[in-house]
């Protein structure tokens, strides 16, 4: 018997359930829409090249020159590369100063300095900017110094290379219409060097015009580039005798 009377109760409830239900949500919608969003996410492809995996440093006791082997940044990619910066810190024994200092002294002593294109590593990191096209490479060679009076008896780590490689992004903008392209953050005077000139532009002073015609450059008609700016992407430059040197 009271099995039965709990079964009875049981379906009394779900029946009061269902029409208290109705009782709420008389109008209920027998079709309804809704949106979903769609999420994309790219991710950008991985950069493919390879580099030199040390670099030997040679010195011979009493000498202060340093005899180093080159470091090659090879594109194993199809897109081209750009080595952007090149950043090197020395192991906490010794110190990178500048190439002008005296090797000579005995305070020399574990003091070490970097070059290269004509930068010294002292003032911080270097950004050549070498273009790396796909399937090509570039090589980076370093000079230095040492101390003198440095203990040389035994191979050491005296720093790291840190090496920034990125992916050349180009860009296109028209000059009176005529469409050109460039590499991201390229400075006219980069530009007037690079093969994207492929119209005879020419640095004169701090104005790049065209030395063929004259023009100058110009984002109006009567204010010039510098030589020093960024390149807009998408701008469409003046070419007028307000941009032109003479």
């Amino acid at each position: 018997m009271k099995k039965k009377t709990s079964k009875k109760s049981h379906r009394g409830g779900l029946s009061l359930i269902v029409i208290l239900s109705m009782l709420l949500t008389p109008f209920t919608a027998f079709a309804d829409t809704a949106e979903v969003p769609l999420m994309l996410t790219v991710e950008a492809a991985p950069l493919e090249f390879n580099v030199t995996e040390s670099i030997s440093m040679h010195a011979t006791q009493g000498q202060s020159d340093l005899t180093i082997s080159p470091c090659v940044i090879t594109n194993t990619g199809s897109d081209d590369l750009k080595l952007s910066q090149v950043e090197i810190n020395a192991t906490p024994s010794w110190t990178v100063v500048k190439a002008s200092t005296d090797f000579t002294t005995a305070d020399s002593k574990n003091k070490i300095a970097f070059t290269a294109g004509g930068h010294d590593f002292a003032n911080g990191a270097y950004t050549p900017g070498k273009k790396i096209a796909a399937g090509g490479n570039t090589t980076l060679q370093l000079a230095g110094k040492i101390s003198e009076k440095a203990d040389l008896t035994s191979a050491m780590q005296v720093a790291s290379m840190v090496l920034t490689v990125e992916r050349v992004e180009i860009i296109s903008f028209t000059i009176r219409s005529t469409s050109y392209q460039a590499e991201k953050g390229m400075t006219w005077a980069e530009w007037v060097k690079s093969s994207y000139n492929t119209a005879g532009y020419v640095i004169m002073g701090d104005t790049v015009y065209n030395e063929e015609t004259g023009l100058g450059i110009g984002t109006t008609t009567t204010d010039s580039t510098s030589a020093d700016d960024v390149i807009t992407p998408g701008y469409n430059y003046s070419l007028s005798t307000g941009g032109s040197p003479r």
